[in-house]
């Protein structure tokens, strides 16, 4: 997964955890393991999901962000190649 963006009006009806367990499925059947780097906010929903933390970032700020920016990077571990959890494939 790349990228999961819903307009915050929408936030907190699970349309970001539906997106992500959707990928969490596919990755499941093809047998992929599936890392991703992202924001607080993400972070927890990719926890949600069973993502696990693989550790913290925190890129340091410049003189137009002195704060700089943190990361969570986590991993989902996919399970047996093929066994359909959580997905129905006709």
């Amino acid at each position: 997964m790349e990228r999961i963006v819903v307009h915050p009006a929408y936030w907190r009806r699970g349309y970001g955890s539906t997106i992500a367990k959707w990928g969490v499925d596919l990755a499941d059947i093809d047998g992929v393991d599936q890392g991703v780097l992202a924001t607080s906010i993400g972070a927890d929903l990719f926890r949600n999901v069973g993502y696990r933390l693989i550790t913290d970032l925190h890129v340091e700020g410049d003189e137009r962000d002195p704060e700089g920016v943190t990361f969570a990077a986590l991993k989902h571990t996919a399970k047996a190649k093929g066994s359909g959890v959580g997905c129905n494939v006709i």
